[in-house]
């Protein structure tokens, strides 16, 4: 199943989220944006949506979306838009290639650049960027919030009620996890494929049962065009996206 894409909300930091611009009024400040010299950057921890919201924009600006880890290998496309995902997938391999698409991004003649990256990542990758002749816009992708995990779950048409799958992330203190898609996806997924009181006794076997959901996952449009993780990589990243949040 397929899940519908929820638009999103982006704040200027990771502190003040009461601050914030929708993802509608956002592409339309980047339409602006393509005047000047812009690059902006979309950070988030893993599993928060950065590749869907990078899709997104790539839709509405009309401009392909391109992944890091392909691009460090190839020539930096012609046109005024240069949308690209996951530069952190390149900088945590080898810094010198890092290095290397990054300058090629910037002496590029796209007039407005879209990035995506985690925090962390984004706090060393910005000191190897700051000699260049290019204004940052950093954003931070805001968790989903009660009505748009809501939205989320009723898309779904799962067979347990919102209310029921709720309680029960409450009564296990996971509720702050849910915020983030791939989390409230895989979590949703277990909570109405399973037996609710054998799966959901403890956190170790609800991570368990959570790891294995997403180890079968199958790769959509959004979220892995070109490319798709092998099983090893893919609990390899869960439980990094686990690791992170808690």
């Amino acid at each position: 199943m397929t899940s519908a894409y929820i638009p999103r909300h982006l704040t200027q930091n990771e502190v003040d989220l009461e601050k914030t611009i929708s993802e509608k009024d956002f592409v339309e400040q980047l339409k602006i944006e393509q005047q000047n010299k812009r690059c902006v950057v979309i950070l988030a921890e893993p599993g928060a949506g950065k590749t869907d919201l990078l899709f997104s924009f790539s839709k509405q600006l009309d401009a392909e979306l391109h992944y890091a880890s392909i691009l460090v290998d190839e020539d930096i496309p012609e046109g005024n838009i240069l949308i690209v995902d996951a530069l952190d997938e390149v900088s945590t391999t080898d810094p010198t290639r890092m290095k290397s698409l990054l300058g090629k991004i910037f002496r590029s003649n796209a007039q407005l650049v879209i990035l995506s990256c985690r925090a962390t990542e984004w706090e060393h990758l910005s000191n190897e960027s700051h000699d260049q002749n290019i204004e940052f816009i950093n954003r931070t992708l805001k968790p989903l919030d009660y009505l748009e995990i809501q939205q989320f779950y009723s898309d779904q048409k799962y067979s347990h009620s919102f209310e029921s799958f709720i309680e029960v992330i409450e009564q296990n203190g996971l509720y702050e996890l849910i915020g983030n898609p791939i989390i409230l996806k895989i979590l949703a997924k277990v909570f109405n494929s399973h037996e609710v009181t054998n799966v959901f006794e403890s956190k170790s076997r609800i991570f368990e049962q959570a790891v294995r959901e997403f180890a079968s996952e199958q790769s959509d449009e959004r979220s892995t065009k070109y490319f798709s993780l092998s099983l090893e990589e893919k609990i390899a990243y869960i439980e990094n996206i686990f690791a992170v949040l808690l």
